[in-house]
Parts: C-alpha cells; sequence; structure tokens
C-alpha cells in the first residue's frame, strides 16, 4: 500500500498527528520550496491548500506519475474541493446533510 506524505502548517500537522498520521511536515510559505522538493519522491503528497498555492506551478511540471492531491486548509480554503469529494464518497444528500451538521456545531 502507498504511503501518503502530507505537508501543511503547523495547526494541520499537529491534528493529522494526532489522529494517526506520522509521515508529515510542518511549512510556511516562507519554506514550502524547500520542503517540496525535499520530499517530492513520495509516492503520494497531499498539500494544504495555502502552501499548494505557493508551488502550483512546481506542481504543474512535474511528471503525470506523480500523485500530489491539495488538502482544504483551515482557513476554510479548498472547501468546494472537499464538498466534491465528499460528494463523490457519499452522495449529495449526505453530503450535505454532513456539511450542515458540521457548520451548525461551531
Amino acid at each position: 500500500m502507498p504511503k501518503i506524505f502530507i505537508i501543511g502548517d503547523e495547526f494541520t500537522i499537529t491534528g493529522l498527528k494526532m489522529v494517526g498520521f506520522e509521515d508529515t511536515a510542518v511549512a510556511n510559505k516562507d519554506n514550502i520550496q524547500e520542503v517540496f522538493e525535499a520530499n517530492k519522491d513520495k509516492q503520494i503528497i497531499v498539500i494544504t491548500h495555502s502552501l499548494f498555492d505557493v508551488i502550483r506551478e512546481r506542481i504543474a511540471r512535474m511528471p503525470s506519475s506523480s500523485i500530489i492531491l491539495e488538502l482544504p486548509d483551515m482557513n476554510g480554503k479548498g472547501e468546494d474541493t472537499a464538498m466534491k469529494m465528499l460528494i463523490n464518497a457519499l452522495g449529495e444528500e449526505r453530503a450535505k446533510a454532513l456539511a450542515k451538521t458540521s457548520t451548525t456545531k461551531k
């Protein structure tokens, strides 16, 4: 099974480590280029939206065999992507019900 490597802000990475993700790196807009270059050979790379935006052009030049995914971050950026993923996984009705439940708990 391929390993997933996650690059994100400190808040996101801390939360993911708490639920069991081990292959992670904390990055920010100043060091994302270096962190990405050091880990670009991983099988699957997931990068939080704000950092993904910084290196979007670099990612576009990666070979098509690279699997690099964008993850919504704590600023709410990328929520459309997350909703599309939920709809694909759960179906539209269940995904919207789940999203409605999560927004009323804030």
